[in-house]
């Protein structure tokens, strides 16, 4: 039985024959004594010991390390003898190419493996690691994968990078920079690695061109610049744009839709108040949204000056991750607040009601408003107020009138709520909390133009309907606050759209002739 000694490679502990001990002893000894710099000697070991490891790893099998394992390590890093660092490394470019060339003839290319590229990234060097795997230019890349975010608005990009950001390990070590650009990893490689390190950190042109020869290089860079530029311009406008909504819609409470009871509309705030099921829900949202929209106007701005300016910034590219993993964060929480709040309308609950039956000619529908329609109030479409939230009650605008056609002689009018909630119990009592004033008096229907609800109850799907199921040949009779407004007989023989406008008195009546549907919209 062959004696075996305990030894540590890179923090792997390997059991090594005492022949192949001495013979792996005597090889790193000797590639020490190749470097006069005990620093430079100590990077180039701490890489060679690395690839050992990784070596044995795959050799071993779990068993003792033999003499044969060794020889084999020297075959593929190469005799330590033959790789002295240069007297001068400027002093013979002809021999470093006549020596990398025999290396590669010898050696081979190995296939790139996939790493992020850390030291040439932009932010996590993703795109820089896909460029050395597939062997194509990095602003490439780059390019690419900004135009896929921006034709995605942003969302599917963010994603993808985030995912490859978690799956792709980065190149932290000597040996993975090798693999990574398919370089052989042996003992002159890992030098000329170390070497060049401080040489790549300075120069910017090198990754532009390095995939692209002849005379159109220089060409080539300039389109490549040019593109990374007006994409950083686009960025940086669309940051500004956001800065000015934002700044319009959330920070100044810019009105949108509906009015209070001052007649002034109703802001964002105004409608998540009327929408979230309590003021922690709502404060978290609009958290979220605050934090979620902050992140990607700076994210996009800061993206666009390093594109333009080519800034490589650590500082820059470590706060460009945080705003990102900040957005995400914020992103998928307010996922979860809306799947929250979709709850609340989980459960359904409805009661239609018969308002009336009688046999008539003329069926007289009066629309009755409470709210101002003077001679002097004129339609305005920009302003057409679906709800008013007033004396802690939500006010919706009735708009769903259908006639339809009969199987007797009797017309016949029902009256429909609907409403949701987290439960039945609460969707019925929503219902319950629904006023909708509606009534016949003779031939004559009438019909409150607005529905209302608490505001406690928040906006959980509630409706207000009415069907009319007449005879052949009724007419239908439109009355605005007593006033005549239109006169027809919807007997489903036309199929088109007809509008109708009372200017003068803020009235606007959608008739679909076909079916009788009225969409009722009426400024107030």
């Amino acid at each position: 039985m062959n004696k075996t000694i305990s030894i540590n490679l890179s923090g792997i502990i390997f059991y090594v024959e005492e022949e192949g001990y001495e013979k792996l002893k005597s090889y790193l000894e000797n590639i020490r004594a190749q470097f006069k710099n005990s620093d430079e000697a100590d990077m180039v070991l701490e890489d060679v010991e690395l690839r050992i490891a990784e070596i044995f790893t795959e050799r071993s099998s779990g068993g003792p390390v033999t003499c044969e394992d060794v020889d084999y390590v020297v075959a593929v890093m190469g005799e330590a003898t033959a790789y002295a660092p240069d007297e001068d490394e400027d002093e013979n470019e002809g021999d470093k190419g006549r020596r990398s060339s025999t290396e590669e003839s010898s050696q081979g290319r190995e296939r790139n493996q996939l790493y992020r590229d850390v030291e040439n990234a932009q932010i996590a060097g993703v795109c820089a690691g896909l460029a050395h795997h597939y062997q194509i230019n990095v602003d490439i890349v780059r390019v690419l994968f900004v135009l896929f975010a921006l034709t995605t608005l942003l969302t599917l990009g963010i994603i993808l990078y985030l995912v490859l950001v978690v799956v792709i390990p980065p190149a932290t070590t000597t040996s993975d920079k090798l693999k990574m650009k398919g370089v052989p990893v042996t003992v002159e490689n890992i030098k000329r690695e170390l070497n060049n390190t401080g040489e790549k950190v300075k120069s910017t042109g090198r990754k532009i061109s390095r995939h692209f020869q002849g005379d159109g290089k220089e060409s080539m860079h300039k389109l490549v610049r040019f593109i990374l530029t007006l994409v950083g311009i686009a960025l940086i406008f669309m940051g500004l744009s956001l800065i000015l909504s934002f700044l319009t819609f959330f920070v100044g409470g810019f009105g949108i839709v509906g009015s209070n009871g001052q007649g002034e509309l109703l802001s964002l705030f105004d409608l998540s108040g009327i929408f979230f099921e309590n003021n922690l829900v709502k404060t978290l949202a609009w958290t979220c949204v605050y934090v979620a929209k902050f992140s990607i106007i700076l994210l996009l701005i800061l993206t666009g000056v390093r594109l333009i300016w080519n800034l490589k910034s650590k500082s820059i590219r470590y706060f460009s991750i945080f705003l990102f993993v900040l957005f995400i964060v914020t992103f998928i929480s307010s996922i979860a607040i809306g799947i929250k709040t979709a709850l609340q309308f989980e459960a359904s609950a409805e009661n239609k009601i018969e308002v009336g039956s009688l046999v008539t000619d003329t069926l007289e529908v009066h629309y009755i408003s409470e709210r101002p329609v003077g001679t002097n109030v004129l339609y305005n479409p920009e302003r057409d107020e679906v709800l008013r939230l007033e004396q802690n009650r939500i006010s919706l605008r009735f708009e769903d009138m259908d006639y339809r056609t009969g199987e007797d002689s009797i017309t016949r009018i029902y009256h429909t709520l609907k409403a949701n909630g987290s439960t039945s119990v609460d969707a019925y009592e929503h219902l319950e909390h629904i006023k909708h004033n509606v009534f016949m008096e003779g031939n004559k229907l009438f019909v409150d133009l607005d529905y209302s609800f608490p505001a406690e109850d928040k906006i959980r799907g509630q409706e207000a309907e009415i069907d009319i199921y007449k005879p052949k040949n009724v007419v239908i009779q439109t009355y605005i606050n007593k006033e005549l407004h239109s006169t027809r007989t919807y007997n489903g023989e036309e199929d088109d759209y007809e509008y109708h406008r009372h200017y003068g008195r803020g009235v606007h009546i959608r008739e679909d002739k076909q079916t009788g549907k009225h969409e009722v919209n009426i400024n107030f």
